[in-house]
């Protein structure tokens, strides 16, 4: 029995190990990504922490079509990061790869006792391995804690299925929690959740009351929002509706929908075969494998009907939540289904176990099929670190901004300057930042953005017009004899002038 504890927790720890091998290069080297959004988002952390400014509501979304908040969670969440790390977006890194690991920790944790080992084991493993969760891991951004939340979603609805109605609430307010990272998740997830959760109620007898506790349970994490809305005459829940209804944009024509239904699909598939190691496997293989297997459990006389309902619900899922999106009259974005990632690879493992009990020839398909995986795993993770981990990057990283700036100030010898800063999307956040968090601990000056008698200008070329930059020097700097200039092998253009 002893051996068998032991076995399985060695297993945990390697697919741990596993798990933080390709998560870890940003972690490792500190040369992370710090673009428009990371810097808008650390000067909100500052805001709350030095500032003592609470926000309501988190970032503006839904642009044209009916415009409305997220919830500010994910500002508070990286204020604790800049509390631990004294202002430092490294440690935004340190969250995100935590909580990308922490998943999979919390994943194995929280099922043991209510799957087997096997399955255990096997859906840590993808999970570990998932090219998607690999990918969110490496940079700072709120839709990808959604993951780690789409774990207790899945351990509240199986204690429901337990007929543990009391889990009603948590799994609502865990939906409700994800309106802070990704309110598109929050609001789909919600009505397609309510749907299953309708039927499962008729279908269970249950009281109707618990109906009622659902919508307290997802109310409660979005009441700074409803605070925000009661105050400014219902702004999201107007906004909201605008961009499900498209009464903003006007009639839809029939091609038009057709259009949209197809961007739908596309994001769906896409993010389906994203959840896997697929470098040597056909999407045949996988869909036909996950169908199939699907439907053989549940046909399957000797599996326990708990078991059943929930790969039922993993299975029915996707597809509700697809049905829900049909009602939104726009394009869809990959970032508003996150959740989905994790439901297709604890689907998949249970799959995977039941097949393995059915014969030599589908344990023989199974490992070649794991095997394959692990080969593009090993493969794509070899690239990684070999390739990313040293890698200097460009204009978009840390790296490239602060020694951007480190040129900047050791060339002004301690004598104060203006600088003005040329980026493609306009706002300054990430530099805004920068020279509030370095410029100011290590120089101690924060340079302001005017024409001094002495000033530097600050390039971000954009990638996709390299000329862009140069309008903007001709019509908004216009002054200024040039005294000195850099390229960076960043990409960086620096230019000293004087007045």
């Amino acid at each position: 029995m002893k051996k068998n504890i032991y076995l399985f927790l060695f297993a945990c720890i390697c697919v741990l190990i596993l798990a933080a091998l390709p998560r870890s290069i940003e972690f490792l080297n500190r040369n992370y990504l710090f673009g428009f959004d990371q810097g808008k988002h650390w000067l909100a952390a500052k805001s709350i922490v030095v500032d003592h400014k609470f926000p309501l509501i988190g970032d503006e979304v839904g642009g044209a079509q009916g415009g409305f908040f997220q919830g500010s969670g994910w500002y508070y969440l990286l204020a604790i990061a800049f509390i631990l790390f004294g202002g430092d977006p490294y440690g935004g890194i340190v969250l995100i790869f935590m909580l990308s690991v922490g998943l999979i920790a919390m994943f194995m944790a929280l099922f043991k006792s209510y799957l087997g080992k096997k399955e255990i084991v096997t859906a840590g493993m993808l999970l570990a391995i998932a090219p998607i969760l690999i990918s969110n891991a490496r940079f700072v951004w709120p839709p990808f804690v959604i993951p780690f939340l789409t774990v207790l979603y899945l351990f509240f609805v199986y204690n429901v299925l337990l007929k543990k109605y009391v889990h009603i609430i948590p799994v609502f307010f865990t939906i409700g929690l994800m309106a802070h990272f990704e309110i598109a998740t929050a609001g789909t997830l919600f009505i397609s959740t309510m749907i299953l959760y309708v039927c499962y109620i008729v279908y269970e007898k249950i009281p109707v009351k618990y109906l009622f506790f659902g919508l307290v349970g997802f109310i409660l994490p979005l009441f700074p929002l409803l605070i925000f809305d009661i105050r400014h005459d219902f702004l999201n829940t107007k906004g909201i509706i605008e961009m499900f209804t498209g009464s903003k944009t006007g009639p839809i024509t029939t091609e038009a929908y057709i259009k949209i239904v197809a961007n739908h699909w596309m994001i769906f598939y896409d993010e389906f075969f994203r959840a896997f190691q697929m470098l040597f496997l056909p999407k045949i293989v996988i869909s036909g494998l996950l169908i199939a297997g699907t439907l053989s459990l549940l046909l399957d006389k000797r599996v326990p009907f708990l078991k059943k309902k929930f790969v039922a619900f993993l299975f029915i899922s996707p597809i509700s939540l697809f049905l829900v999106f049909l009602l939104f009259k726009s394009n869809v974005w990959a970032w508003w289904i996150p959740e989905l990632t994790v439901i297709y690879i604890v689907l998949m493992a249970m799959v995977l176990v039941y097949g393995w009990q059915k014969g030599l020839i589908m344990r023989g398909l199974i490992l070649v099929i794991t095997g394959l995986m692990m080969f593009s795993y090993i493969k794509t993770t070899y690239s990684f670190l070999s390739k990313e981990l040293f890698d200097y990057g460009g204009v978009h990283k840390i790296k490239g901004k602060t020694d951007a700036l480190d040129i900047i100030y050791r060339d002004a010898k301690n004598t104060q300057f203006g600088l003005l800063i040329f980026t493609p999307p306009i706002y300054t956040y990430p530099y805004d930042y920068l020279l509030w968090w370095y410029g100011k601990n290590r120089y101690g000056y924060i340079p302001p953005y005017e024409k001094k008698n002495i000033f530097y200008l600050l390039i971000e070329p954009d990638e996709g017009q390299p000329w862009r930059h140069k309008g903007w020097i001709e019509t908004v700097i216009k002054d200024g004899a040039i005294l000195d200039s850099w390229v960076l092998p960043s990409g960086f253009i620096i230019e000293k002038r004087m007045l």
